[in-house]
């Protein structure tokens, strides 16, 4: 167990080390790769001690037990959560939609970033079937940007030849939350509560997003997954994973449905 517990430990420092090469010591997430490297480490160490000096046997077996069932929950937990992550992922849309509303991400000035423009070429890729689709860009402006990301992803999709009118700007919304929320009240004005809509975002946010959606009232909303940056891809299901668990806590939405 010392060399398994080793082996992750050394697996997560490197993949720490290739996301700080890959986006900078600032990349969003990058610190619990550190953490988790540190704490397989800890476990190593406990296990090569207990193979030294029998450490664990000196330890209460109550206390033993009680810390082993609290870790084995903690695993079947994660894996639970993980699996919900890649069900949004695989998931593909059941119904046409009426509209489409595409989430937003971090510009930086007015450029998108990479992994919004996936958000949008999905939403394109869409459209290029669907000519009759409402597509709504959400997001508002925030610290390092020029302009709303609502309005950077207009521009976009204008540029690949999608019709300005059918585009609909939300542009005050900070957070996905805001996204769903804010976007749902610009349909529902337009007397469409029962539209048939779809969440476009990256695969890994899809389950999140849709369980949001159908909380605040989309009760037809489904995802529209757009590819990841497959060197983040990790990071962000494991992100998003805890994300679903504190979304669950707070009630603001349902794992089972």
């Amino acid at each position: 167990m010392a060399v398994i517990f080793g082996i992750l430990s050394a697996v997560c420092i490197i993949y720490y080390g290739v996301i700080v090469i890959y986006s900078g010591f600032g990349a969003s997430f990058a610190g619990f790769w550190l953490l988790t490297a540190l704490g397989f480490g800890a476990f190593s160490g406990v296990f090569y001690l207990n193979k030294k000096i029998q450490l664990l046997a000196k330890i209460p077996k109550p206390i033993l037990g009680a810390v082993f069932t609290i870790i084995a929950v903690g695993i079947i937990l994660f894996l639970i959560l993980l699996g919900c992550v890649v069900s949004g992922m695989v998931s593909k849309p059941e119904k046409k939609a009426d509209y489409v509303i595409v989430l937003g991400a971090q510009i930086r000035g007015e450029r998108i970033t990479k992994s919004l423009k996936k958000r949008l070429d999905a939403a394109y890729e869409y459209y290029a079937d669907n000519k009759d689709i409402i597509i709504i860009v959400s997001g508002g402006q925030g610290d390092g940007e020029a302009t709303s990301e609502a309005f950077a992803m207009k521009s976009y999709l204008e540029e690949k030849g999608i019709p300005s009118d059918i585009i609909i700007m939300e542009d005050k919304s900070t957070s996905t939350d805001e996204n769903l929320k804010f976007s749902y009240d610009i349909i529902r004005n337009r007397g469409d509560d029962d539209a048939n809509i779809l969440i476009c975002s990256n695969n890994f946010h899809i389950f999140r997003a849709v369980r949001l959606a159908r909380h605040i009232g989309m009760k037809n909303a489904e995802g529209l997954a757009a590819d990841s940056d497959n060197i983040l891809l990790v990071s962000y299901m494991v992100r998003d994973s805890l994300a679903i668990f504190k979304e669950f806590l707070l009630g603001n939405i349902s794992i089972w449905d």
